[in-house]
């Protein structure tokens, strides 16, 4: 009967013992955008004009993770995050030409729509560095390894040729799996504030590489090529700059410090 009290009582003096030794243990939820917004225009002179525009807007991200850190002095402290990431960026691109045929004004208006959705796991390791003896605002540095597992790409075009009816076309789901993609370097960096023994808050930078040779999408049976015409296209992901809110929770108790 002693024995089946023994384990609980072991394992909770285990978890102060451990608390007391400046170790920080607990969950971590970060919400942002997966890019600054991107915009180009090049424009081409004919006949009459031409212009291709390519847009990528700021996209999401949402992560959720593990997290462990531990006190090295009373200005710094070490920690490791093992973090899944879902991202989802969208691109558009446009090219439209206006010409002339036997003294009349045609209209050429192309429209491309990328939505890739992608699951990523990380583990970035960061170095905290407080501003006061055992302060509450710490700066964060830091960088990891991430490697995304699966993805998807879904596309649709719409396109308006003289005085044809607008015609649209929506491309197929593609899955990407694991094999497909590449081990990626990540840097960080950040302000964390605590707000109390168990919770802080922070503000963070993030910069990835972005894996653009995985993701393109065309008509089934064609071949791909750049081309603004019959619904083929390429549009590359800009790499990764992400701004997000954090909020980390300590589990191991009051007597862990930052």
């Amino acid at each position: 009967m002693k024995k089946s009290y023994f384990l609980p009582l072991f394992i909770a003096i285990s978890a102060s013992v451990f608390a007391q030794q400046n170790h920080e243990f607990g969950f971590v939820a970060k919400v942002g955008s997966y890019a600054l917004p991107y915009q180009k225009k090049e424009n081409t002179s004919n006949v009459a004009g031409s212009w291709n525009t390519f847009q990528q807007r700021p996209g999401e991200t949402y992560t959720f993770g593990l997290w462990y850190a531990q006190r090295l002095s009373d200005y710094v402290r070490i920690s490791g995050e093992l973090l899944y990431r879902r991202a989802s960026i969208v691109s558009e691109e446009r090219h439209f030409s206006e010409y002339y045929d036997n003294g009349i004004l045609h209209l050429y208006d192309y429209r491309q729509h990328q939505q890739i959705t992608e699951n990523n796991l990380s583990l970035p390791v960061k170095l905290h560095i407080s501003f006061q003896k055992n302060g509450k605002t710490t700066l964060a540095l830091g960088a990891g390894l991430s490697r995304a597992f699966s993805g998807n790409i879904l596309g649709t075009t719409s396109f308006k040729y003289g005085q044809n009816p607008l015609s649209t076309y929506s491309f197929p789901l593609q899955n990407f799996g694991w094999e497909q993609f590449e081990l990626e370097k990540t840097l960080t960096a950040g302000l964390f504030h605590r707000l109390d023994a168990k919770t802080a808050i922070g503000l963070e930078y993030s910069f990835e590489q972005s894996d653009n040779l995985q993701y393109a999408s065309y008509l089934p049976g064609s071949a791909l090529v750049d081309c603004m015409c019959y619904g083929y296209y390429t549009i590359p992901i800009r790499n990764m700059n992400s701004f997000s809110v954090s909020l980390k929770h300590n589990i191991l108790g009051e007597k862990a410090k930052r």
